[in-house]
């Protein structure tokens, strides 16, 4: 009985650490992504800015 309370104990104990361990994979693979989706939109965004600001000026200076 001692033997198997031990072995359940370390078991719960490997799956605490497993679980951590795939926690933070996760969080650290979703924080790449994010950012990385983050960048494209705001590249995206400042690129239609600029696009729109570019277009402004000429209206402005053909008018």
């Amino acid at each position: 009985m001692e033997f198997f309370s031990r072995y359940v104990i370390s078991g719960i104990r490997f799956c605490d650490f497993a679980l951590d361990r795939v926690v933070a994979i996760c969080k650290y693979v979703f924080q790449v992504r994010f950012n990385f989706v983050v960048k494209i939109i705001w590249i995206s965004f400042t690129d239609m800015l600029m696009h729109v600001f570019f277009v402004l000026i000429k209206y402005k200076m053909f008018t």
